[in-house]
């Protein structure tokens, strides 16, 4: 569930400026349940991650 209550991807709002994605390469498949929310999403992340990357976009079409 992500931080506008919704499940799944949302896509930031507002047209122009910039958004940072970030992607991680985890040690395992988390084992959460679907609708999991946010902060339980993160925790597993953290504790699992071994690398991890960014990407910077200027624009979202």
């Amino acid at each position: 569930m992500t931080s506008n209550g919704k499940v799944g991807y949302a896509p930031p709002c507002q047209a122009g400026g910039s958004y940072r994605f970030t992607v991680y390469a985890l040690n395992t498949k988390l084992d959460l349940k679907q609708g999991a929310d946010l902060a339980k999403t993160l925790e597993g992340i953290a504790s699992h991650t071994i690398a991890r990357g960014r990407l910077t976009a200027n624009t979202i079409e």
